[in-house]
């Protein structure tokens, strides 16, 4: 019997992701259509006009990110993530760390997130046509499609994804190009990309933080560097290429949205009952605003995709590891996807959305996780920026990467914390601070178990987690049968 640290048989499906779908994987990961749209009128609340300015900073900062993680990358492709790199340069306790808090940031998104939408877009349909249809059917069949469809194969998800995400960007950028075209009071105006649009620095500082969510999910193709073709060029370039085109579009998207609406026409944005976007939708292309819907519901089951397929990996990396039931490391024979980890995630997602959606309603659920999913990246993006300069040190390195380890890791580090902090001070209201709350505890509750399961001796995971992809795959092969 093959114990949980053993190669499953052939292993993932090896090159079967070059740097474009690399590269969607990432972008599909954010939800353009979700986090372009919808987060927008809440950073002008912040940012007032200058809010294409906001998320052209932010853009920066998740680019030094990415250029540092994207070494790490190039160092130690592995489907284990944030799990393999931590565990490398830090040690066993920090690994195992790393991955229990990465339980409460990609794998409980897709449940929340996806209820949200479905709710917000049944309850659109309601106000404009007078239809009215529960929120939870539609988000059952969404979760059930996502499963599907990343259960079959990591070639076929990529397939779904560019092909729903090239009509979710389409329906983006005509909705922006619209707003250039006929541009609302005050006509056409470089304030959104101004620091003088009105709003102030301490405003535009704010937007800045609240932007930083939006790109949330840029780095969601490191996982897949086992199924990539020359995974230390693919996933590195995929990951700067997603970055830097989530940034032109935001910053255009929300350029065109302000335009559109109106620089001299910011307090009626921010007082509008109804989403700015389908506001501007309807007025410019009447029923067709249904487009806008469409791409919004688009957006959370192509980020689903790419979600499923990122945290089955992770799960399959851990319990290939041993940190994990020996189940999630079984890999489908014919598809030569994490079968069980996929099943398992949706699953998860049903009693996320479910249950706090029905519990909390879906607003409530939606700010409530929102913060813990936060908070929980926060973590990660700590522990790669340390992971990517002690590695680089003890390798020697640093002298000659010392944007890439030491000073964007450095810059990005401060930046993320003043996040987390502004996302506690003041302490939200509740059910928000809930969420907080439990984040925090479960971190204090994953350090313990980590400092438990070392003293013990239980912590033999890094034999796993330190193997290179070449030794990984030559393991691989020599499980396989013969003939």
């Amino acid at each position: 019997m093959r114990s949980s640290r053993e190669p499953a048989e052939g292993g993932l499906d090896h090159d079967a992701l070059g740097p474009f779908a690399v590269t969607v994987q990432s972008v599909s990961f954010v939800g353009p259509a979700f986090s372009g749209l919808f987060l927008f009128p809440v950073i002008a609340i912040f940012a007032g006009v200058s809010v294409a300015l906001a998320f052209l900073i932010a853009g920066a900062i998740i680019l030094m990110l990415a250029v540092s993680l994207g070494t790490l990358a190039e160092r130690l492709p592995s489907a284990g993530g944030y799990f393999t790199y931590v565990t490398r340069a830090v040690g066993e306790r920090a690994g195992l760390l790393v991955g229990w808090i990465f339980l409460i940031y990609a794998p409980i998104a897709p449940g929340f997130i996806v209820a949200y939408t479905a709710h917000v877009c049944v309850d659109a349909l309601a106000a404009e046509y007078g239809v009215h249809v529960p929120w939870w059917p539609v988000f059952v069949v969404a979760i059930l499609f996502v499963t599907v469809v990343v259960y079959n194969g990591i070639r076929l998800s990529t397939n779904w994804l560019i092909g729903l995400g090239l009509v979710e960007v389409a329906v983006v950028l005509g909705l922006a190009l619209w707003g250039f075209a006929d541009p609302g009071p005050g006509g056409f105006s470089f304030d959104p990309i101004s620091p003088f649009g009105g709003a102030g620095l301490e405003g535009i500082y704010l937007g800045v933080v609240f932007s930083l969510f939006a790109y949330a999910g840029w780095e969601g193709s490191v996982p897949l560097a086992e199924e990539s073709r020359r995974p230390r060029q693919s996933v590195p370039l995929g990951l700067v290429c997603a970055v830097l085109f989530l940034v032109a579009l935001f910053v255009f998207t929300s350029w065109g949205l302000m335009l559109g609406w109106g620089t001299d026409a910011l307090p009626s944005l921010l007082s509008s009952e109804q989403a700015p976007p389908f506001v501007l939708a309807q007025q410019w292309w009447g029923d067709g605003w249904v487009l806008v819907l469409l791409a919004l519901l688009n957006s959370v089951v192509c980020a689903s995709i790419a979600s499923f397929g990122t945290v089955s990996r992770m799960w399959f990396a851990m319990a290939r590891s041993g940190l994990g039931p020996a189940r999630l490391a079984r890999l489908n024979p014919r598809t030569r996807v994490p079968g069980n980890a996929v099943l398992a995630q949706g699953a998860l997602s049903l009693a996320v959305g479910l249950l706090f959606g029905l519990w909390l309603g879906p607003d409530d659920a939606f700010q409530t996780l929102i913060l813990v999913v936060t908070l929980a990246g926060i973590a990660l993006y700590l522990s790669g920026n340390v992971a990517v300069t002690l590695l680089a040190r003890r390798e020697r390195r640093a002298t000659k990467r010392v944007f890439a380890c030491i000073v964007f890791p450095v810059l990005t580090s401060a930046a993320v914390l003043w996040v987390g902090y502004k996302s506690l001070d003041p302490l939200p209201p509740a059910p928000e601070r809930y969420g907080a709350i439990a984040a925090l505890a479960w971190m204090a509750l994953g350090a313990a178990v980590a400092i438990v399961a070392h003293r013990r001796g239980t912590g033999s995971w890094s034999a796993d987690a330190r193997l290179g992809l070449e030794e990984r795959m030559a393991l691989e092969l020599a499980a396989e049968p013969e003939g």
